[in-house]
């Protein structure tokens, strides 16, 4: 759907679904991405479903525009990985900005598990801390490793990364 009326209303539904992605030991079935664009936004719905088409993984949330900022915030409502719900903070943020990037709240945790993201001293271009507590890299890995694992084990630490970003 087009809009003639840009302001606050959908200038365009969109969706796209691919039956299987499959590249040597790579194999992600059912693939499914949704959402619409409106003024400045783009609001997403992304899926993975299994072989018996029951969802695997989704995330929603969106990407807007301001200026010369870009923002990207997963909606805490939907975070779903290798079948479990993920809690996310409802202000989590990821912006990215000609002076640099700046995380908020990006923190994913499932029970005892977590991934962090998150900016220190909270100013553009500081260095980002990203934590693992618990993290089993099968989370991720099942997403396309069909029945051969490509990676597994537990990570526990922390990562600084310190970059000019412009």
């Amino acid at each position: 759907m087009l809009s003639s009326k840009i302001l606050g209303e959908v200038l365009l539904n969109y969706a796209l679904t691919i039956k299987e992605v499959n590249g040597g030991s790579i194999s992600i079935p059912n693939v499914k991405l949704t959402g619409e664009i409106k003024k400045n936004a783009i609001f997403y719905d992304f899926q993975i479903k299994d072989a018996q088409d029951k969802l695997h993984y989704q995330m929603t949330g969106s990407i807007a525009t301001q200026g010369n900022k870009m923002t990207f915030a997963l909606d805490p409502s939907t975070l779903l990985l290798d079948y479990n719900s993920w809690e996310i903070p409802n202000n989590n943020t990821i912006v990215l900005a000609a002076d640099g990037i700046l995380a908020t709240n990006f923190e994913l945790s499932y029970l005892q598990n977590a991934i962090t993201i998150n900016s220190q001293n909270q100013k553009f271009n500081a260095p980002l801390e990203i934590g693992f507590r618990n993290f089993n890299i099968e989370t991720i890995t099942k997403m396309t490793s069909g029945d051969t694992l490509l990676a597994g084990g537990v990570i526990n630490g922390q990562v600084i990364v310190k970059a000019k970003w412009c």
